[in-house]
């Protein structure tokens, strides 16, 4: 697949055309940005010398796929009628971007031949149905039968990305951004990932609509092969790493560091501040991986595998107050449950949670995060229950993301419970409250995922088995936050 390729800008009065040639390969997607300057379009006759107003922070992106192993360049005149209907296609978007959720996602169909030319059959980025018939009154004419199968185009209201990075050709890979027609592909290559723990199944559609997240497909002979996520947190100064996978066949074969290489020079050229790269690991690290990776914290896995209608039995007959060895929870360390004023009021604190939070890291379902308000804002838009055990002077806080379905069968859900602190009655008592509000409605197989300070690990596995008769699926692992400069 070549290089996506931002053609240069043909000036001349009102009438703006962009020319993009492709490269020789025998698929291409070809990706043309165009940047609308509204006070320029609706002032025509002003001055050229005469300051503007910056508002050209649309883009309008044309995605063309080729057929052929060569083609002559693409022409696309852009006249002064044509561009004030963009214009007012833009004005309705963003008037119907916080509508957008409501909107039935559907995929648009492939524009037809009509006369015996084809014409641009146009998609929004978020699915925007009732704004196609805007679009539709623009008919680009390609003039080019045969060879170009298919062309879309989309409005995002982001500022313009910078050009994939060049590839080394003996590689033998090619890499493009992620769109919703690859998700049938992903999931092919991603059978019985994670111990059939996969989260991208339920996450995908949102991670394509994050404007802090790029996610990048590897390709071999236009089979895709690996998958990558890259998230930018942190004010803007650390690349998390997500998703990362390999299909079956390709793994060993050195196809997720050329990805990881790949991703950081493509996040270092669009965010020149991130200084780090962050993953989070659960298999063994050994010396050669610290030789590549800095260990910021860990936190112990306990993973149990209960059916919901039993569990919800047995926390029937423990009661409230239930604790270890016998001890009763005292009515001072109820848990307390925080609203989203409070999330950022306690973890923001200077003070109150450094002992809490192991290394300053708020570890939620494999995220790592530092606490900066950027952080909070982005977490605070999850299905997320905080918990500390007192708001005025917390040792124990935990996060439960709500559950999720996992592709293991019919009716099995993922709960992820991530805790922080030393203090394992209070652990248990936060454990209890989140069980008891995620599996009360839910019927089926629960896979959950706790991970705690590691000493508290076998005394919690103890609990799980003995008191909640629940099994565990493997023994003792652990979740590593590591990082290298980028």
């Amino acid at each position: 697949m070549g290089s996506l390729g931002v053609g240069q800008a043909v000036t001349g009065g009102p009438t703006c055309a962009y020319a993009v040639s492709s490269a020789a390969d025998a698929t291409r997607r070809i990706r043309v940005e165009l940047a609308l300057s509204v006070a320029a379009t609706l002032s025509p006759s002003a001055s050229p010398s005469a300051p503007r107003s910056d508002l050209s922070c649309h883009r309008v992106v044309l995605t063309c796929c080729c057929s052929k192993p060569s083609a002559p360049p693409l022409f696309l005149p852009l006249g002064q009628f044509t561009l004030q209907l963009v214009l007012l296609s833009l004005l309705l978007y963003e008037a119907a971007e916080h509508f957008a959720k409501f909107l039935d996602a559907r995929r648009p169909r492939a524009g037809r031949p009509v006369g015996g030319r084809r014409w641009i059959r146009p998609t929004g980025t978020r699915s925007l149905g009732p704004l196609y018939l805007p679009f539709a009154l623009i008919p680009f004419y390609t003039g080019h039968q045969g060879v170009f199968q298919a062309i879309t185009m989309k409005i995002e209201n982001s500022l313009p990305c910078q050009q994939l990075p060049e590839v080394h050709p003996q590689t033998g890979l090619q890499f493009t951004v992620a769109t919703e027609e690859d998700f049938d592909d992903i999931m092919a290559m991603s059978q019985d990932i994670y111990g059939g723990l996969d989260y991208l199944p339920t996450r995908y559609q949102t991670w394509l609509q994050e404007t802090n997240r790029t996610v990048i497909l590897a390709r071999k002979q236009g089979k895709v092969i690996a998958l990558e996520s890259v998230c930018v947190i942190d004010d803007g100064e650390t690349m998390l790493v997500e998703g990362l996978r390999v299909a079956p066949q390709e793994r060993g074969k050195g196809v997720a560091g050329v990805l990881l290489r790949y991703c950081s020079q493509l996040v270092k050229s669009k965010y020149p501040d991130v200084k780090v790269s962050r993953l989070t690991r659960d298999d063994q690290l050994g010396p050669k991986d610290f030789q590549k990776y800095r260990l910021i914290t860990k936190q112990a896995i306990l993973l149990a595998r209960f059916r919901a209608e039993d569990l919800k039995l047995h926390l029937t007959d423990l009661g409230l107050n239930v604790g270890i060895t016998g001890d009763d929870m005292a009515p001072a360390n109820i848990p307390v449950h925080l609203e989203p004023s409070e999330v950022r009021q306690l973890f923001l604190s200077n003070g109150l949670m450094k002992d809490v939070l192991p290394n300053a890291t708020i570890v939620q379902d494999w995220q790592p995060f530092k606490p900066l308000p950027s952080n909070m804002a982005i977490l605070l838009k999850k299905d997320i229950d905080w918990m500390v055990d007192d708001i005025s002077c917390p040792s124990m806080a935990s996060l439960c993301t709500f559950p999720i379905r996992v592709p293991i069968g019919d009716d099995w859900y993922y709960l992820n419970i991530d805790m922080f602190g030393k203090d394992l009655a209070l652990a248990v008592q936060q454990l209890l409250c989140h069980l008891r509000r995620h599996t009360n409605m839910l019927k089926g197989h629960v896979m959950c995922q706790v991970f705690l300070d590691p000493p508290l690990w076998k005394p919690m596995a103890e609990f799980f088995k003995e008191t909640l008769k629940v099994e565990l699926v493997k023994q003792y692992t652990e979740q590593c936050v590591v990082e290298s400069d980028v």
